[in-house]
């Protein structure tokens, strides 16, 4: 029998994953209105911190959730995946590789955020594992992001009263 706290984290990661979805897809949108056309698809850069193992399933969450926006892989997106494998000193190595992939978005963890940063200030990344993006200095404001990245943040100054709200 799963506990209640098993059952949140899993409501948790299904609800991230659909909007992680929907910022990929807006930001793709865009992308695809500026190209013109030029393009034959999207292409996302996905970098994950587990194992392939571990982190399969995650991306079929996501590949499912833009699956059901209009996003098919192959037809009009391409996924570039790749895995940390635990070692986050391969970040700059693989972002590198997104960049010369010439992709349009970069879905990353929190934890490549910085060193990803390094490699590029232009394409735009998304998170969905942000703790406070504007104390750890991703943007000056969440309603309005001031840099390339964007994503969903569990935990903030502003937030923190609403939880307790919410229990």
């Amino acid at each position: 029998r799963k506990s209640v706290s098993h059952i949140r984290r899993s409501e948790n990661m299904n609800k991230c994953r659909v909007i992680v979805a929907l910022i990929l897809s807006g930001w793709l949108f865009l992308i695809q209105i500026a190209a013109a056309q030029n393009q034959p698809s999207a292409k996302v850069g996905i970098l994950w911190h587990l194992n392939v193992a571990e982190g399969a399933p995650y991306h079929k969450g996501v590949a499912d959730a833009m699956q059901n926006l209009g996003w098919i892989d192959g037809k009009n997106i391409q996924y570039f995946v790749r895995y940390l494998e635990g070692d986050p000193t391969r970040v700059p190595q693989i972002i590198k590789e997104f960049v010369d992939m010439k992709v349009d978005v970069i879905y990353l963890p929190e934890v490549a955020i910085k060193p990803a940063r390094e490699v590029t200030k232009t394409i735009p990344m998304v998170t969905c594992d942000f703790y406070d993006p504007v104390i750890e200095g991703f943007t000056t404001s969440l309603a309005k992001p001031s840099q390339n990245v964007t994503g969903v943040s569990w935990q903030t100054i502003e937030s923190a009263g609403k939880r307790v709200e919410l229990a």
